[in-house]
């Protein structure tokens, strides 16, 4: 057997423990991520994957939606092309600036080489020298996490350590593959496990494994990191934001309430108060006020949901009204037609999460535009750090601006548009900064506020009797 096909062979043995069928993902690890209390700042520090602000994002809806009154607050803390010692560098002034006092740390792309190093992978039949290499950089990142580590305990900050996410060695491309790269990752894993030392833990590279293997058992094609085999779309965003708060033990209820029709009687009301309820010739109807919205469906979310299993496991809130008279019944929400469903389904219980006729799901997408409104004018200070980084050395804003402008120069004479256009962008922005993290706190209380639940009227008639036509389901 060829080496390469021996490789391939291995990585699908690899990821072969964890699939159990098209409609499964990994087994939800035990809890070993605590969960997040009142008044938390958690900053997110890494490389591109962080930077690009996506992974996160989610997490932070979800304790937004689902836990308004904690006010969780996050910091995206990813430069482009970092490693550990990058994060030690810029730790005071960038990493720790808003004081956090949780920090993520998702290193490990670039310390290991998978990202890059031409030299370590890309080869089906690697010597000796090459390995001794491999274990070289993946030594020096252990030795920077515990420099890392040492400095976040100095301070008394509780670090949360994510295995990194994948290096794509399997995805039918013609893009380049460094073979090998993901093992080296995962070597970094392994080190990672053994300084944990009590910190929250949690891998996303074995869940990702087996999402990529199973998907590309149907579609070669697809990668789950992304087209150039490292940077994830919004599937694998979402499976590295799901393993995170499945890390947390994060519960899959937004709300839950069931009723009797023939008895009149509220049987269960979980995370939401039920009043009002009024059950007679074939109508039920009550007040609900939940305490949580449900996760906002949109285009990322939709993405996400062909992969793993967000709604089943994150996002239900359930409607099971028992006791009803065969047939059909409308419900109505707040007046408006969410759909017909049989009695048998609804004695079952209905999800009501994800229909665009429940007013939580809309008030949800209006929290969504704030957090993706939250997410650019971060991006914003991504971009003034990733080029400050470029510039070296730990400069006054008044130097930056000057060394911007001097290299903005030399960018125009060589007519690079790329340069000329960041740095116009940073030269810009940098004077500004100041303002864009005020923008980002205002933003942030305006998330808070909207995230606030309100009543909903819920209703259910013999479905002739009901006025209107069934509302769409937008249910993925």
């Amino acid at each position: 057997m060829k080496k390469t096909a021996l490789y391939l062979l291995l990585a699908a043995l690899a990821t072969s423990a964890f699939a159990e069928g098209a409609g499964n993902v990994a087994a939800t690890p035990e809890p070993s991520v605590p969960r997040f209390e009142k008044g938390d700042l958690v900053a997110f520090a890494g490389d591109s994957i962080t930077s690009g602000g996506t992974y996160h994002k989610y997490i932070f809806t979800y304790w937004t939606t689902r836990y308004p009154e904690l006010g969780v607050r996050f910091r995206n803390k990813g430069i482009f092309s970092d490693f550990v010692h990058g994060g030690i560098g810029r730790l005071e002034r960038d990493i720790l600036k808003e004081k956090p006092n949780k920090v993520a740390i998702n290193f490990g792309m670039n310390d290991s080489g998978a990202s890059y190093r031409k030299d370590l992978f890309g080869m089906s039949d690697p010597d000796e020298t090459v390995l001794q290499k491999r274990r070289e950089a993946v030594s020096i990142y252990r030795a920077n996490m515990e420099k890392l580590l040492a400095l976040l305990k100095e301070r008394g900050i509780a670090p949360l350590l994510l295995g990194p996410s994948i290096y794509d060695n399997t995805m039918k491309s013609e893009a380049a593959n460094n073979l090998g790269a993901n093992f080296s990752i995962q070597a970094c894993i392994e080190e990672l496990k053994t300084l944990k030392n009590g910190a929250g833990f949690v891998d996303f590279n074995a869940p990702m494994l087996e999402v990529n293997a199973r998907i590309q058992a149907k579609n070669p094609a697809f990668g789950i990191a992304g087209g150039d085999r490292v940077h994830p779309g919004p599937e694998g965003h979402w499976v590295m934001a799901y393993e995170f708060l499945k890390a947390q033990n994060a519960s899959p209820i937004v709300a839950s309430v069931k009723v009797d029709a023939a008895k009149g009687a509220v049987l269960e009301n979980a995370n939401c108060e039920v009043g009002a309820l009024q059950a007679a010739d074939g109508k039920v109807s009550f007040d609900y006020m939940p305490r949580s919205l449900p996760l906002p469906v949109n285009d990322e979310y939709c993405r996400g949901e062909k992969v793993i299993a967000i709604t089943d496991s994150l996002n239900r809130e359930m409607l099971t009204v028992q006791g009803l008279a065969p047939g059909r019944y409308a419900l109505l929400l707040d007046d408006k037609n969410a759909g017909e469903f049989p009695a048998e389904e609804l004695a079952a219980g209905v999800n009501i999460a994800t229909l665009e006729a429940n007013p939580g799901q809309r008030r949800a997408k209006a929290v969504d535009a704030l957090i993706q409104e939250r997410a650019g004018q971060e991006k914003r200070i991504r971009q003034l750090r990733q080029m400050e980084s470029g510039m070296q050395g730990n400069k006054s804003r008044e130097e930056f601006l000057v060394e911007a402008a001097r290299q903005l120069d030399e960018a125009k004479k060589q007519d690079n548009k790329v340069m000329i256009g960041r740095l116009t962008n940073f030269l810009e922005d940098l004077p500004q900064e100041d303002s864009i993290d005020q923008s980002i706190l205002d933003l942030e209380q305006r998330i808070f506020a909207a995230a606030k639940p309100e009543k909903i009227k819920v209703s259910l008639a013999s479905a002739g009797s009901s006025p209107g036509q069934p509302a769409k389901n937008p249910t993925p």
